[in-house]
């Protein structure tokens, strides 16, 4: 997804997120936006965490 289209649909998120999910604005009537695209961001950088986390484990 080129960076342009991935900046347009993290603003129409946010949006949601500012105007309904988190302060219910009277009035917004937006449909919900896509989800997927925002799923598989969190899927990739949980990959790169695995990746790249350098902080040893709690567990022995």
């Amino acid at each position: 997804m080129p960076l342009e289209d991935y900046a347009k649909y993290w603003q129409t998120m946010k949006d949601f997120r500012d105007r309904f999910s988190a302060h219910r604005e009277s009035g917004y009537n937006e449909p919900v936006p896509y989800f997927a695209i925002a799923h598989n961001v969190a899927l990739h950088y949980v990959s790169w965490l695995e990746k790249y986390n350098t902080m040893p484990s709690l567990e022995k």
